[in-house]
């Protein structure tokens, strides 16, 4: 199985509200690790990494974990 790409990892979590922050091009995204109402996951791809931070305060284990459980 090939490691999902930034493009396909924001996509799964953007919500159905066009308004909302996470569908703005590198906004915050719904962090899949706990019930994220507002976006709090900063999702940042450098020397072809993915970076993963949830501002609610969800450890990264947690985040690639749920990440892992939603077929990501």
């Amino acid at each position: 199985m090939m490691d999902p790409d930034a493009a396909t990892i924001r996509a799964a979590l953007q919500c159905g509200d066009p308004r909302c922050p996470c569908h703005r091009p590198n906004g915050p995204l719904h962090c899949p690790a706990h019930d994220d109402r507002h976006p709090s996951l900063s999702l940042t791809e450098r020397n072809g990494r993915l970076l993963l931070h949830c501002h609610a305060g969800c450890t990264q284990q947690a985040v690639i974990a749920a990440l892992r459980r939603d077929g990501l």
